[in-house]
């Protein structure tokens, strides 16, 4: 009797046990959000407002960005200009210029493709030479009262040359660039490094 007791209490203190600890907290029901709590939010041509998605009235139309204002255009311009146009190997035909084409004005675009045409018809240099340059640093002054606007460019470059029989040496140089704004945007009227 005393065993039947005492099984009958362990039950009872596993049943006891399963109930309490065994039940799982159900999470209690949330209301549906009211229009009040949860504002319509716009997403495409359609408007959210809690769990309901209805088309707007009218689709909302994203607007391009604005362009960037012209001393930063010029700037990027320049420097992207400077370290193309003066990196250059004495195996690479010139396409650290004719690579530039598209930056430039027509007028310079003219006058680059006779020099790059003129230096092809020469006698390749017997002694590897090759230049990279890196732009530093930009100055920029726009000219607003000049039709069509102009603007100059001082690119402060580090330039490392390198040649087949000496030691490379580094050096810092100016390119100044003048550019034009043309209906395609700023372009590259002329170039001339500093001595």
């Amino acid at each position: 009797m005393k065993m039947a007791l005492m099984a009958i209490i362990l039950l009872a203190l596993i049943a006891l046990a399963l109930l309490f600890f065994g039940k799982k907290s159900a999470p209690s029901p949330t209301p549906p959000a009211s229009s009040a709590q949860n504002p319509a939010t716009a997403v495409g041509g359609l408007a959210r407002s809690g769990d309901v998605i209805t088309p707007t009235d009218a689709p909302q139309v994203e607007a391009p960005p604005a362009p960037p204002p012209a001393d930063v255009a010029i700037r990027q311009i320049a420097m992207t200009f400077a370290e193309r146009f003066g990196t250059y190997s004495s195996e690479g035909k010139f396409v650290n210029i004719s690579d530039l084409y598209s930056l430039m004005t027509e007028r310079y675009h003219r006058r680059m493709e006779s020099f790059v045409a003129q230096q092809l018809a020469q006698a390749a240099a017997a002694e590897f030479r090759a230049t990279s340059t890196i732009a530093l640093s930009t100055a920029v002054m726009l000219a607003d009262d000049a039709q069509p606007r102009t603007a100059t460019a001082r690119v402060t470059t580090q330039r490392m040359e390198t040649r087949a029989t000496a030691a490379a040496r580094t050096n810092t140089q100016i390119l100044v660039v003048h550019l034009m704004e043309t209906p395609e945007g700023w372009r590259v009227d002329d170039a001339q490094w500093e001595s």
